[in-house]
């Protein structure tokens, strides 16, 4: 049996007084994928999404720990953190942990969000 996921995946933060777990599992990114219509690596390897996008990502990371946010309340919970730069380092940070495996040939992690930015 597998050593399991490294427990550097699952983010905690604090968030409208509640404390919030993001980990994207096995389960999350295939909801990811499901919601986005794309295989997790072409959508992580965009040059940048779009809000929604962003938010169906956080949304993803949330359900494992939180299977009752809706993804209109990740919205909130994002507003809540100090918006979505704020919560970008929590997201690439958990997504980066979960994917370590991605390593790109540069050295950095391929689990990061593009270039961590939404459309304009």
């Amino acid at each position: 049996m597998g050593k399991g996921m490294d427990p550097r995946s699952r983010k905690t933060f604090e968030a409208d007084g509640k404390t919030w777990t993001l980990q994207f599992t096995t389960n999350a990114l295939v909801e990811l994928e499901e919601a986005v219509g794309k295989k997790i690596d072409a959508f992580l390897e965009a040059e940048s999404h779009s809000l929604k996008d962003l938010r169906t990502m956080f949304w993803a990371g949330l359900i494992e720990h939180h299977p009752e946010v809706t993804q209109k309340q990740a919205g909130d919970i994002i507003d809540a953190a100090g918006g979505l730069e704020a919560i970008m380092g929590i997201i690439n940070g958990a997504m980066t942990a979960s994917l370590p495996e991605a390593d790109a040939e540069d050295g950095s992690k391929g689990g990061a969000v593009g270039n961590g930015k939404a459309a304009a």
